[in-house]
């Protein structure tokens, strides 16, 4: 420490201020730092999709009444403006929440009938079904957003939608079965809301508990139910 003329004290050497200006570029780098990883959370490329991943969760734990975007950017760990970013409003996400879930089910569904014996509609329409509940539960968070009737009621019907896209997958594969083209008759729309209903049936009664807590059905498991019910509704022998 030493002296300058004006009798101030002062680092030896070095400008009186550099110890401030030092200081001040200090707070600046660390308030950039912290700015850099609030960016990086806002910016995220993945961000629409954790939203929808975390609005599903919450839906399914605490029901969909519960849910706003405020919560759902609480769980994401962003803002509670971000999700604005990619949604109008509450109905706006959940419709996304169930666009998303029938992406999946589509696409699990498809794999099973590449996994089925070529040219045999049976084992093919089973497999659907199979994987139909195979989906419901292990996605229930999914599962139960998907089939909310606030949603079909505020959104109109979509033929590129999913949802949509989903159930003509199963129409076209009872058509094919029954050897019938062009526009489903209303035979083929009842063999696919027959279809339908048993296999969203059953998921709905595991995935709620009424059945997945019970013996003899507990043990047996959910796998072995949805071949049971698929074979025994001889679904595909339409």
């Amino acid at each position: 420490m030493c002296h300058d003329r004006s009798g101030e004290k002062a680092l030896c050497g070095i400008d009186k201020n550099a110890k401030l200006v030092f200081n001040l570029n200090t707070v600046k780098m660390k308030s950039s730092k912290k700015q850099k990883k609030v960016s990086r959370a806002y910016h995220h490329g993945d961000l629409r999709r954790v939203l929808i991943e975390e609005a599903a969760r919450l839906g399914s734990r605490e029901g969909v009444e519960a849910l706003s975007l405020r919560r759902v950017a609480a769980a994401a760990g962003v803002s509670p403006a971000a999700p604005y970013h990619h949604f109008k409003n509450k109905s706006d996400l959940l419709a996304a929440v169930a666009e998303e879930g029938f992406r999946r089910l589509h696409g699990a569904m498809t794999r099973a009938v590449k996994g089925a014996q070529p040219g045999d509609i049976v084992s093919r329409l089973r497999g659907m079904g199979r994987a139909y509940v195979r989906f419901a539960v292990r996605n229930s968070h999914y599962f139960r957003v998907m089939f909310r009737p606030e949603l079909a009621r505020a959104h109109e019907p979509d033929p590129e939608s999913w949802g949509q896209r989903t159930f003509s997958y199963l129409i076209a594969m009872i058509q094919e079965g029954m050897g019938e083209t062009g526009e489903p008759s209303d035979a083929i729309m009842k063999e696919a809301l027959f279809a339908w209903s048993i296999v969203h049936g059953l998921s709905s009664l595991w995935i709620d508990g009424t059945v997945g807590v019970e013996e003899p059905y507990s043990g047996w498991g959910y796998e072995k139910l949805a071949e049971y019910v698929t074979e025994r509704a001889d679904i595909g022998r339409v």
